[in-house]
């Protein structure tokens, strides 16, 4: 029964009752401006004309954010008090979009409250993702539409010193309580800080911020001149003495850095915090043994399909890559139109990473769009590291920046149901991406490019397994090392053990979202034999959501379709 669906077998959604619709969507729109005027960094994120909102701008506070224990207690307490309101809503009248809206949203507040007293194992400064990395990303793709953003950006420059402050009170306080990083992360932090440091006047901050003061229009000669003197004062002053301050302030903690081993098994907060972050990363409610269960039986499904694609490709070595990243680009828009439903026309700007921080950056990354703004889009490319296609299919085409640009398109997705999309959803989505453009990229061979985007997925997904393995088990390096070796992989047992304990989550939302997205796909195919095409239009028009409760929603499509076949 394989085949384009007629539009009388598409499955129809209960509408509801217009009074709890009503009463839900009033509230959503109070979530969604709570959510974004917290700071002006997420404002200008998710908002790009607060008219469109009915939002006074003037009421956003022009800082970096607050990253204190208090803040976050505060947070949780706002979230308890959203909880209460949003169970006076009838939700049981709710039509089928707004109740897993609804579901969603009851899903986020709890987690939410629940971290609310897990504030100090926080690591703000990751490696490849922390506060290190982002913060300068931030600065130099920020975006002048009038005077009062170059305004609010010296405000945001000015306030580094601030934020990295409270940056540093934390990292004291978890060294304090034994919960300091390990001391390779410590380096690694300390490496990019020292980055930043060591550019001075060639920080790419003094360009980037030219650049867009000169394009402004709006500006007059004396204006600019104004605000490219202020920009270079602060830059070579109490920015680069924040970041100076930090490096300097974590350094004198290095005799805290914990040993290169998992967590105690013992220590019930850290497991309730790795919970925690395994659904919320996840995005599902699945506990760790059923985290362990699902990778299990995703790595040998994987592993099945590699060795079939093994088996067929020519072994030779390829570059993936239309030579260009306009090339790429051009190829995956022929490719994607079997594959998902038609994307708006939106344009994407190709961004080059700042070079100071290039070294450890992924080769490409997805800005997010506000709802508002969604037309318009910007991946960044690390210039340092080739960008073949499946990274291009990943952020762009028809990964994130297809789901997002689609997503917002619909115009039937709460506001606040996009601003809280589950990682796992997300990176789920582009990770499919990746195996779809591979199962049609023939000018490249189907097989060798299988081969290489399966090859990659069972490693994630091995890696998401050793994290579960050292710090919900307990496992020492031999148990990782033996693990592995099923795989023909002990000879990376260091570097796999060595990332667990650093980076703890870092696969979570890649692996158990492609593994979550695969499942819900098998156990639909078990029922309907859909293309590809009609199983993603129906998926995506559910908007980003926890995959528990999409499955049902699916599965329910699937059966509809195979009755009605």
């Amino acid at each position: 029964h394989q085949g384009k669906l007629p539009a009388a077998e598409r499955y129809q959604k209960d509408p509801g009752q217009s009074g709890a619709n009503n009463a839900f969507l009033s509230l959503d729109r109070e979530l969604f401006t709570w959510f974004v005027t917290s700071d002006i960094v997420t404002f200008d994120q998710f908002c790009s004309d607060p008219m469109n909102f009915g939002i006074d701008e003037s009421s956003v506070p022009v800082t970096l954010g607050e990253l204190t224990e208090e803040a976050w207690k505060n947070k949780a307490s706002e979230c308890r008090n959203w909880l209460t309101r949003l169970k006076t809503v009838d939700a049981e009248h709710l039509g089928e979009q707004n109740r897993i809206a609804y579901d969603n949203y009851v899903r986020f507040l709890e987690n939410e409250i629940a971290y609310g007293d897990l504030f100090y194992y926080y690591e703000p400064l990751e490696q490849y993702t922390g506060l290190q990395v982002s913060l300068p990303i931030t600065f130099a793709l920020y975006r002048f539409k009038d005077v009062k953003d170059v305004e609010n950006y010296l405000t945001l420059l000015s306030d580094t010193p601030r934020y990295l402050d409270q940056v540093l009170a934390l990292e004291r306080k978890r060294a304090e309580l034994g919960l300091f990083m390990t001391e390779s992360m410590l380096d690694s932090v300390l490496k990019d800080l020292e980055r930043i440091i060591s550019s001075k006047s060639s920080n790419c901050l003094y360009a980037t911020f030219r650049e867009s003061v000169n394009k402004a229009e709006f500006l007059n000669g004396t204006q600019r001149e104004n605000f490219i003197e202020r920009n270079d004062t602060l830059l070579s002053g109490s920015y680069l003495e924040a970041f100076r301050s930090l490096r300097d302030g974590l350094e004198t903690l290095r005799p805290y850095c914990r040993a290169m081993k998992g967590a105690n098994p013992s220590d019930q907060r850290f497991a309730e915090y790795y919970g925690l972050r395994l659904r919320m990363e996840s995005g599902s409610s699945m506990t760790v043994q059923e985290g362990t269960d699902l990778l299990d039986a995703l790595s040998k499904q994987l592993y099945e399909l590699l060795k079939d694609a093994y088996r067929k490709s020519s072994g030779k070595e390829q570059s993936f890559s239309m030579d260009t990243v306009q090339g790429n680009e051009r190829y995956l828009r022929s490719l994607i139109t079997d594959i998902v439903p038609t994307m708006p026309n939106v344009s994407v700007e190709y961004v080059n990473v700042p070079a100071e921080i290039r070294d450890g950056f992924a080769p490409a990354a997805y800005l997010i769009p506000s709802s508002d703004g969604y037309t318009e889009n910007t991946i960044l490319i690390n210039p340092s590291v080739q960008t073949d296609l499946f990274t291009l299919a990943h952020e762009g085409l028809p990964g994130h920046m297809y789901q997002y640009t689609y997503h917002y398109s619909l115009g039937t997705i709460p506001l606040f149901q996009m601003v809280i999309e589950p990682l796992g959803y997300a990176e789920g989505w582009a990770k499919h991406a990746e195996y779809n453009v591979a199962k049609r990229a023939d000018i490249f061979g189907t097989a060798d490019c299988l081969a290489k985007v399966l090859n990659q997925d069972l490693v994630y997904v091995i890696s998401a397994r050793c994290s579960l393995l050292v710090n919900a088990q307990g496992a020492s390096k031999q148990d990782v090392t033996d693990y592995l070796r099923e795989w023909g992989l002990q000879d990376h047992a260091d570097e796999i053990y060595e990332f667990s304990v650093n980076l703890p989550f870092y696969y979570f939302k890649y692996a158990m979202g492609f593994a979550q997205q695969y499942t819900v796909m098998q156990k639909c195919r078990e029922i309907f034999a859909f293309n590809d095409k009609d199983f993603y239009t129906e998926y995506l028009s559910w908007g980003p959501t926890c995959f528990d409760l999409i499955e049902t929603k699916m599965i329910a499509w699937a059966r509809l379709n195979a009755s009605a076949s």
